[in-house]
């Protein structure tokens, strides 16, 4: 809540807390999924009315009569192929997988589409080999997935024409093979279960379709996965957040998110519902995260472990038809009208025929999408992207990254970036090496640890992207760049990195700045302080493009264009160039045809140093620009605002009652939040607020942007936590010794009323992330609520709480030790109004409290932490106009932070003041967003602003 805000170390996905969150999923069954099962088959994706549209859409569309043909051809090839084999390579099954997908999906389409048996006949006998594998290599868990998703939708796209005893041996296979291997919360093979990547959607989406096909012969088991997929699928849909940026990279979005569209489709289909699952932040915003990174040429932004080439994305084409923006599948619609290139490898996608299903309704035509030129996408791989023009090949294009090498898949690649221009990829990113490639040579190549074997592989570390190294050292691993301005405004629009976490240990600070200027001249500036004197600092960009080096200038020729490169300061530095070679190691695969443009600069004796490139399309190099501190470069509108709302939870978005706190062990800032079941239908009551853990949220931005983590592992012993605990609004303090307390709400059990007892309790921990219990507080009553704890000047600790049995007042009690307390009753002048959630902070030389009066926040001042004297108007009373935040604001916290307070509180942002029954205990009346704003105060008075945009840099607190 207040300075006192502190430590804790984290691991993003921790099993036992998987375990934990599936046990709670499985104690409070929901409303049953199958209820609104669709009876009969198909029902997967397309009904029969489904696939009548199809042919239409084929006889009315050349184009799409042209990639039908191909489908077809596709199909009839494979009638001459052999069913597959088992054969793993290395520990993966799922070359095999894939190829099973493509050929059941192709061959189901094909039958469907003309009624010849000759195709099921042949479907029927790959899914009857794949259903006599020994297992679907559960170990490598996305091998399963992908499995289960090829019967299930060839076991519903044929049942009826399916042998019985065929259909019945396949269906045993999906329960035995598919769905029961994946059930185990608590088995090693499925950590995926709580993943935030790829792994969850896959793994869900697959034993979800299966669920839905054999849901007629194991009903029980059908509504064990689906609950399971329902209470856990949020954890793979929680990185699009909040702009849709996919932090894997694109190549990695179509697969994940191809098996979430899946999923999607497949609950409308089968059930009438998709559970919410399309509305979750940032999901359908990814579709123009991907038209962002897809350059002129067509070519991708292959961050992470990407691929350059173009991809074919048929789930792009479910997005154009969700959106109602045809120009989302531009790219795709390219590649299917370039017979030699495109249309044969759109046709090689093992989810081709999926395209079809989701054709647009008038005849294809490329056109632009509706989307901006220039672009920032937040969130964990934030991405700043400008471009020239949707249509013209020829156009400039520039994308820069910020982001971590520790999330997944990720690369030391924090500040680089690709350059177009005149249909030329000037800047390259290498891209991944083959994983078998590095794993059939022992490299531990998933340890993300700072001296890790990932590391050496040179397509992976910042030695060999167009960023900067210091000392020749890897970057730091946890270390985040984030976006601190940009501007998409006028003739040169710019984005401003702060990568001085990757760099920490190096230098203080490390700043980089991409600017757009007239003459279609791209600005590189970087600037660096708190620098070892002598230390070396290397600039680069990789390139496949031939390199002359003059100097402080350089010419790159390819394909018959030029772009020169010209080094401004400092001015003893010189461009020079080399292959981009690894090291002769055994395991590194080489680049040929790529080189690195490289300038060193060494930092003086004050540590300081500026890096200037100016890069120019065409044989002429402008004269140099004026030179301007990037501290220069903006104006104060530019500096990027926190987004509203500032966080929304994937998994129930029903975030309420935040905390935050510093975590020193991650350098980053963490939330704790009460998370209650919002999108969780059937509940009947208020049994929605009870169930769940306590949420944590990340910001390594100051606390600007956040992103989901986990729920925190807390242990309580049965005769507090009853038959399935409830947390809620907890308050964290650290004592001097370093051990963290928390102080919880704890209910006893899921209620549909608010009648029951409720308690708090203390726990400690030693890294933020697993408490323990310490015991119980004997306060008033025995149902209190809502702690908020602060140290007292002459020493011990004060409580302040909600004595709910005394009309709702607030009460203290106190602590020499925070273990044991004395209570003092009611807190005067405070409790003449009932209220909850009392947070209570010292700054600008008074102590102040703040209550929740359900229609704003109570605000009342003290000198001595006993008598306080009240505002005479609340804050959050008025309603904002920023996104969820038309409505009162509601329990909130509070951080002092280098001498600013700022206000974290929450919203029911789709709540009526009079609810009407239609409206009672719906999605839109429970779920809840966090929103923040900074206090103001004038002549003893406390105001904020809930329309004025927020820049948020919280400043970690000192050791």
């Amino acid at each position: 809540m207040s300075p006192r805000n502190l430590p804790g170390p984290l691991a993003l996905i921790i099993l036992c807390l998987g375990a934990a969150l599936s046990m709670s999923a499985q104690s409070h069954p929901d409303s049953d999924p199958l209820a609104n099962l669709r009876p009969g088959h198909p029902r997967l994706l397309a009904t029969a009315a489904d696939w009548s549209a199809i042919r239409a859409r084929v006889a009315a569309d050349p184009l799409a009569a042209t990639f039908h043909a191909g489908l077809m051809q596709s199909a009839h090839a494979a009638l001459a192929t052999p069913p597959s084999r088992y054969e793993k390579t290395g520990r993966r099954l799922l070359g095999v997988s894939r190829e099973v997908v493509g050929r059941v999906l192709g061959l189901a389409y094909a039958h469907r589409m003309t009624g010849d048996p000759v195709y099921a006949r042949r479907a029927e006998a790959e899914m009857l080999a794949a259903a006599a594998f020994p297992d679907w290599n559960p170990s490598h868990f996305l091998d399963t997935g992908e499995m289960t998703l090829a019967l299930a939708i060839g076991c519903d796209w044929l049942d009826d024409v399916l042998t019985p005893a065929a259909r019945a041996t396949i269906r045993r296979a999906l329960i035995e093979k598919g769905l029961r291997p994946g059930l185990d919360p608590a088995a090693a093979h499925n950590w995926w279960h709580i993943a935030q990547h790829n792994w969850n959607q896959v793994c869900w989406g697959g034993l979800s379709l299966g669920a839905l096909v054999i849901a007629e012969d194991d009903p029980a088991l059908a509504r064990q996965v689906l609950t399971l997929a329902r209470a856990h699928i949020g954890h793979g849909l929680a990185p699009y957040a909040p702009d849709g940026v996919y932090p894997e990279g694109p190549s990695y979005w179509g697969y994940g998110t191809t098996y979430q569209v899946l999923l999607n489709c497949a609950l409308e289909s089968a059930l009438g519902t998709d559970w919410d699952l399309a509305a979750r932040p940032g999901f359908l915003a990814s579709a123009g995260g991907v038209a962002q990174l897809t350059a002129p040429s067509g070519r991708s932004y292959n961050f992470s472990d990407g691929v350059e080439r173009p991809q074919f994305q048929p789930a792009l084409f479910w997005f154009a038809r969700r959106l109602g923006d045809p120009g989302l599948i531009a790219t795709e619609l390219r590649q299917l009208q370039d017979p030699d290139h495109g249309l044969t490898a759109a046709l090689r996608d093992r989810f081709a025929v999926l395209t079809m299903l989701w054709w647009p309704a008038a005849p294809a035509a490329v056109t632009a999408p509706d989307l901006p030129l220039r672009w920032l996408g937040r969130g964990v791989n934030p991405i700043a992207v400008f471009r020239e023009s949707w249509t013209d090949p020829a156009a400039l294009y520039l994308a820069i990254k910020g982001g971590a090498a520790e999330l997944n898949h990720a690369h030391m690649d924090a500040g680089s970036f690709v350059l177009e221009a005149d249909g030329v990829r000037w800047g390259i990113e290498l891209g991944m090496q083959d994983y078998y490639s590095l794993e059939s040579k022992n490299i531990d190549l998933w340890n993300k640890a700072q001296d890790s074997q990932r590391w050496q592989v040179y397509r992976l570390n910042n030695r060999c992207h167009s960023t900067l190294t210091i000392d020749d050292q890897p970057h730091r691993v946890a270390g985040y760049g984030r976006f601190t301005h940009f501007s998409s405004a006028g003739a040169n629009p710019l984005a401003i990195a702060d990568l001085s976490p990757v760099f920490a240990g190096q230098a203080t600070a490390v700043h980089r700045g991409i600017r757009l200027l007239p003459g279609r001249r791209i600005l590189v500036q970087d600037e660096l302080s708190g620098l070892r004197p002598g230390a070396k600092v290397r600039w680069q960009m990789t390139t496949r493009a031939g390199v002359t080096c003059r100097d402080a200038s350089a010419m790159l020729r390819q394909e018959g264009r030029t772009l020169q490169a010209q080094l401004l300061t400092p001015g003893d530095a010189t461009f020079t160039v080399e292959p981009a070679e690894p090291p002769a190691d055994g395991f590194n695969a080489p680049n040929p045809g790529a080189s690195l443009l490289v300038a060193t600069a060494t930092a003086p004796a004050d540590g300081t140093l500026r890096i200037t490139v100016v890069l120019t399309p065409g044989e002429t190099a402008a004269p140099a620009p004026a030179l301007v501190p990037l501290a220069g470069w903006s104006q104060p509108a530019d500096v990027l605002a926190a987004p509203q709302p500032l966080f929304r939870d994937p998994i129930h978005d029903g975030a309420a009652d935040p905390v935050v706190v510093w975590n020193p062990h991650r350098q980053r800032w963490w939330m704790f939040y009460t998370n209650r079941r919002a999108n969780v239908p059937g509940l009947s009551g208020v049994a929605w607020v009870h169930g769940t853990r306590l949420g944590i949220a990340e910001s390594a931005d100051g606390g600007n942007t956040w992103a989901y983590v986990d729920t925190a592992g807390i242990s309580l012993p049965p005769e507090i936590a009853g038959t399935g605990p409830t947390h809620w609004a907890p308050d964290i303090i650290t004592a001097a010794d370093g051990t963290h307390h928390m102080f919880l709400t704890v209910v006893p059990g899921v209620f549909e009323d608010w009648e029951h007892p409720r308690h708090l309790v203390h726990l400690t921990s030693t890294d933020l992330l697993k408490w323990n219990y310490a015991g119980p507080l004997p306060l008033a009553s025995d149902r209190v609520i809502d702690a908020c704890v602060l140290p007292l000047p002459g020493g011990g600790w004060r409580l302040w709480y909600n004595n709910e049995r005394d009309n709702k007042a607030i009460n203290r009690a106190d602590s020499p030790d925070l273990n044991s307390w004395t209570d003092h009753g009611r807190v005067s002048v405070v409790s003449d109004r009932p209220g909850e959630g009392p947070v209570v902070f010292t700054w600008q030389g008074r102590h102040w409290m703040l209550v929740d009066h359900w229609c704003g926040l109570g605000v009342y001042h003290s000198t001595d932490l006993v008598q306080w004297t009240a505002q005479s108007d609340d804050l959050l009373a008025t309603p904002g106009r920023g996104a969820d935040d038309g409505v009162i604001g509601g329990h909130a916290a509070v951080v002092v932070n280098a001498g600013r307070a700022w206000l974290f509180y929450f919203t029911h942002p789709e709540r009526s003041p009079v609810l009407n029954p239609d409206q009672k205990d719906t999605l839109g009346s429970r779920r809840s967003s966090i929103q923040v704003t900074e206090l103001q105060l004038h002549d003893c008075r406390l105001t904020c602003d809930r329309d004025t945009p927020v820049v948020i840099n919280l400043v970690p607190p000192a050791p």
